[in-house]
């Protein structure tokens, strides 16, 4: 299976293809914007597409920039209860297992990077149930985003960053026989999040 990574640099790259060559479809994700607005971007966006990358900026990618990173991963696997089995005692486990994905945008305009954050949102809510059949898993889910800001890195020149991020959540089991002790239960969880995702298995 390939990293969430990859799969959503992979939306990304089709996604924008499809709407900067279907105007249809560009006005649908745009809608919260002026007509007049969204024809402008549109051109401006054919014009100067953004460079879409994985893993980080680089210093000869010209602005506007999307970049997808995956970011640190942590375990966590503890009992959650215990029952009588056929042939002894059943323990069931679970864990989360978090990993940090995030859509980095650059750019030199202020305005231009709001037009691709609220792009990209789009584009990969109406794309999520291919997403989950993709990377399977059971859940894509938009965990939050920062406002847009100037990058210190880039200063003094005008160059503003924003981010987006998804947690990638997936359940699985594994069953197997313990001699002398019955069968154990193992139940966790595969989760790719930013921050704060609180989940749980009912044994």
């Amino acid at each position: 299976m390939l990293p969430a990574s990859v799969v959503m640099l992979r939306v990304l790259r089709a996604g924008l293809a499809e709407v900067t060559a279907t105007p249809t479809r560009w006005h649908s994700h745009m809608r919260d914007w002026p007509e007049d607005e969204r024809d402008r971007w549109l051109a401006r966006t054919i014009e100067k597409p953004p460079s879409i990358v994985q893993g980080y900026q680089r210093a000869e990618v010209k602005f506007p920039t999307w970049v997808v990173l995956l970011g640190q991963a942590s375990d966590d696997r503890r009992a959650l209860a215990d029952s009588v089995g056929r042939t002894g005692l059943v323990q069931h486990l679970g864990g989360l297992q978090r990993t940090v994905v995030n859509v980095w945008l650059w750019s030199d305009s202020m305005d231009e990077i709001n037009v691709h954050h609220a792009l990209i949102y789009r584009l990969m809510k109406s794309r999520l149930q291919w997403l989950i059949k993709e990377l399977g898993t059971e859940q894509v889910l938009f965990e939050g985003a920062n406002d847009v800001l100037p990058d210190p890195e880039w200063m003094p020149g005008e160059v503003y960053v924003r981010t987006l991020s998804w947690a990638i959540v997936s359940m699985e089991t594994a069953i197997y026989e313990d001699e002398g002790r019955g069968t154990d239960i193992h139940t966790w969880l595969d989760a790719s999040v930013v921050q704060g995702y609180k989940g749980g298995v009912k044994p």
